[in-house]
């Protein structure tokens, strides 16, 4: 008899063992793919150099069937200064058709990693979709009735069941679209919480496992430094295409998106237009008022032209007391128009100092030139811009000529 129960013990001992070994080397492939992975997303890293860049090779390793494979995954970023939680990308199907015809032809193909890199690139970083645009819209305070927020602070994954009642306080665009069990994970180092993403499989409803979780925690912690990394890059870049004074961009910069629009115009057949503007009598200001006051006027001067533009234009301090305006999709008379609610806005501002100009008031003439009709390369449009403008300067000053 004590054989007998030597013999059960043993066999299940064995079948333990069996078991733990099966476990492991499944432990051992999930580790091994996922380094697999981290390796190409460090290989595409190394050319990634935004923010937007660094978003979609995360997002696309949580999704991809070379990745981790979930359905949906969505990115929220946190501001530094104000502490919210912005939605910044969203990567996924937006009907139970397209998921299939997604995974068909994926599965047929046999799409690696770096087809689907390839494809973001080709398509100039663009990502649309009503899943994208409804993550993009998230802009939630910090709150403890929120799970990013909630998931953020503990810096702890944490998968939400379909019976959770996940609270979304802040962000309740979000209970629309995750409906199933989902996971967050948080993308923070030892010193600085970034962000979290969220993932689910909304349509394979695959359950998320441990592992599952172990793998989407790794892809954010790998992601952390090289989102940091890429948020410096743009905080540097940013800063050689402001102007130190006026906060505005400076001629490096104008002369990139003015080229940039010349040539989507002859692309596309597209108009645009430019508003060259100097400020009247700069030099009896500066004189009169010295170069401090001449400073703080041309800082309200750039104010004032960014805060009354669309968001689609660009203004730039084009050198001295000169400002610039691109106005894309706009032709010669909406352009005129637009210069002229600007010196609108101006004679209506206050300036330190401007009871010591000739008219008693800070004011600017302004020249406006129109792709492709007065120019078509970026030497011609400042030529005819300036052209204007020294006839607006002729015909006494405080007005804009276009033609």
């Amino acid at each position: 008899m004590r054989d007998t129960e030597r013999d059960l013990t043993l066999r299940l001992e064995v079948a333990r063992l069996r078991e733990e070994t099966a476990r492991l080397r499944q432990e051992l492939g999930l580790k091994n793919q996922n380094i697999n992975l981290l390796t190409k997303i460090n290989r595409n890293m190394r050319a990634a150099l935004s923010v937007r860049e660094v978003s979609y090779l995360l997002l696309t390793a949580a999704t991809a069937g070379a990745g981790l494979g979930f359905n949906r995954a969505a990115l929220f970023l946190r501001d530094p200064d104000s502490d919210r939680l912005r939605g910044i990308m969203g990567i996924g199907p937006d009907t139970e058709e397209e998921a299939h015809r997604v995974y068909e032809d994926a599965d047929r193909k046999r799409y690696g990693f770096d087809f689907y890199i390839n494809q973001f690139y080709e398509r100039n970083f663009a990502i649309s979709g009503h899943f994208h645009d409804t993550v993009v819209r998230v802009d939630c305070p910090p709150s403890r009735s929120n799970v990013l927020h909630q998931v953020l602070a503990a810096k702890m994954p944490r998968i939400f069941s379909e019976t959770d009642a996940p609270e979304w306080k802040g962000a309740e665009v979000l209970g629309e679209l995750f409906t199933s069990e989902f996971l967050v994970a948080s993308i923070a180092n030892t010193t600085e919480a970034l962000g979290v993403i969220l993932v689910d499989n909304f349509f394979t409803n695959r359950p998320i496992m441990t592992e599952d979780v172990w793998a989407l925690q790794t892809l954010c912690d790998f992601g952390a430094s090289m989102l940091l990394s890429a948020r410096h890059y743009e905080e540097a870049e940013k800063r050689s295409v402001i102007d130190d004074l006026t906060r505005i961009y400076n001629y490096r910069y104008l002369r990139e998106k003015l080229c940039d629009e010349i040539e989507r115009g002859r692309r596309y057949k597209r108009r645009f237009s430019v508003i060259l503007a100097d400020i009247d009598h700069f030099k009896n200001f500066n004189d009169k008022n010295g170069h401090l006051t001449g400073n703080k006027a041309l800082k309200d001067m750039a104010r004032i032209f960014a805060e009354n533009i669309r968001t689609v234009d660009t203004v730039a301090r084009f050198g001295g007391e000169e400002f610039m305006v691109v106005l894309p999709e706009t032709e010669r008379d909406g352009a005129r128009r637009a210069a002229e609610k600007l010196l609108a806005k101006v004679r209506a501002s206050h300036f330190t100092g401007e009871e010591n100009q000739p008219q008693g008031r800070v004011t600017f003439s302004a020249g406006v030139a129109s792709f492709p009709d007065d120019a078509e390369d970026f030497e011609g449009l400042i030529e005819a811009a300036d052209r204007r403008l020294y006839i607006a300067k002729a015909q006494g000053r405080n007005c804009i000529v276009s033609e």
